[in-house]
């Protein structure tokens, strides 16, 4: 765990997942939001820009709304991260992306 908040909101999603509200609570999850990509392909040395991912906090089944749940606890918001939960909102649109 990187924060106080994000420790205590673990504990919370670990009792709702003892209660059944949730299951498959994974912590740390990456995604990639932005594949690897060949840089300058004029250029014989081929240079590649490796992939950008996004680290969840958390992602778990959410059985009322059956529902699969990218979760992030922040503090503040930085630009890279707006950046990538951006990139992340469109590249899986199948996951609801909660904030807390």
């Amino acid at each position: 765990m990187h924060s106080i908040k994000e420790c205590k909101r673990f504990h919370e999603l670990t009792f709702l997942q003892k209660q059944g509200i949730i299951k498959n609570l994974k912590c740390q999850q990456p995604f990639i939001v932005c594949d690897k990509v060949q840089w300058n392909q004029y250029d014989s040395s081929h240079k590649k820009l490796t992939p950008i991912r996004y680290i969840s906090d958390f992602v778990y089944f959410d059985t009322q709304k059956e529902q699969m749940i990218v979760e992030d606890t922040k503090g503040q918001r930085t630009r890279l991260y707006i950046l990538k939960r951006q990139l992340f909102i469109i590249r899986y649109p199948e996951y609801i992306f909660l904030e807390t």
